[in-house]
């Protein structure tokens, strides 16, 4: 299953595709577009690769990862991805 991520970046509308990889439990984009025209992650500064893949992280986290419960201490807990 993919997921779709839309967000403004540059002054463009980016839309990426991505997937929680079941071989090695990483998110991986799929597909991605800037400004409607094809675009791939590697064609960004390292900066822009590190935001990107955090905002796609925190997309997942908050909509599409497996709900652990919440601590005692009220910290709410879910399924971790790592890079």
């Amino acid at each position: 299953m993919t997921y779709v991520y839309e967000t403004e970046m540059g002054g463009h509308t980016v839309v990426v595709e991505y997937v929680l990889s079941s071989v090695t439990n990483l998110l991986k984009i799929v597909d991605m577009t800037w400004g409607g025209e094809f675009h791939r992650l590697n064609w960004m500064s390292k900066e822009g690769q590190s935001d990107l893949m955090d905002r796609i992280e925190r997309d997942y986290l908050d909509n599409h990862s497996e709900w652990l419960g919440v601590t005692n201490s009220g910290v709410i807990r879910r399924k971790a991805v790592t890079f």
